[in-house]
């Protein structure tokens, strides 16, 4: 009798570690989903507000050439990293709009 309820209690645990592997899964792809979502949106947001203001663009565009830049020693850093490298907005775009304003020379 009380090897039947070892058993019984054994399988139930791996029944509940399955289900908690399953919910992790499915919380995680919702979650990138979600991230990549909001990742698209701000990027509109940061090349709108580029094109409409020169000192934004000036201030984006060295923003995001330093992700860039620092993306490589995050990636080296890997799995101590701490945080993500953004999939950001296009920078060719936002260097479009400072042509614009007229800053035609780079920043570096």
């Amino acid at each position: 009798m009380r090897r039947r309820g070892r058993a019984e209690a054994r399988a139930e645990r791996r029944r509940t570690l399955a289900f908690a592997e399953k919910c992790a899964t499915e919380a995680y792809a919702k979650f990138d989903e979600t991230l990549a979502k909001v990742q698209e949106m701000a990027s509109e947001v940061i090349v709108e507000t580029a094109c409409a203001n020169p000192n934004s663009a000036k201030v984006y565009v060295s923003m995001l050439d330093y992700l860039n830049d620092y993306a490589k020693w995050r990636d080296a850093s890997a799995p101590f990293n701490l945080g993500r490298t953004p999939n950001g907005p296009d920078v060719q775009k936002i260097k479009d709009c400072m042509k614009v304003f007229g800053f035609n020379r780079p920043l570096k």
